[in-house]
């Protein structure tokens, strides 16, 4: 996939695993963000990006991008108990990062409906 050897959308790919990981890795992190997703979200989950099937990213990135203010949301509650957060806060509110996962979703979307 050519696009993947863009520099940003590689550390685009990154970000989302290790956020994703970091959230779904820690009980307190994990209730966080499920005390977070309003009752009208239909994605409540975040899923962990699968290595070999790349298909199943177009997926993860789109959730993601719905799922984005309540992960800005859980960070921004956990900052004062986990440093960590704050790193993760930072980088995610970049604007490398944000135009980069809507392009990524973008496709997304396109790969989905082709």
């Amino acid at each position: 996939m050519a696009s993947c050897t863009l520099k940003s959308v590689k550390n685009t790919i990154g970000t989302i695993k290790t956020v994703t990981n970091y959230i779904k890795d820690g009980h307190i992190r994990r209730n966080a963000f499920k005390k977070n997703i309003p009752n009208d979200c239909t994605t409540h989950t975040l899923k962990t990006m699968c290595e070999t099937r790349w298909v199943e990213r177009h997926k993860n990135v789109t959730d993601f991008v719905k799922l984005f203010p309540v992960i800005v949301k859980t960070l921004e509650d956990i900052t004062n108990v986990d440093n960590t957060a704050a790193i993760f806060l930072s980088a995610i509110q970049k604007s490398e990062f944000v135009v980069s996962l809507k392009i990524m979703e973008i496709f997304s979307i396109i790969f989905t409906y082709k």
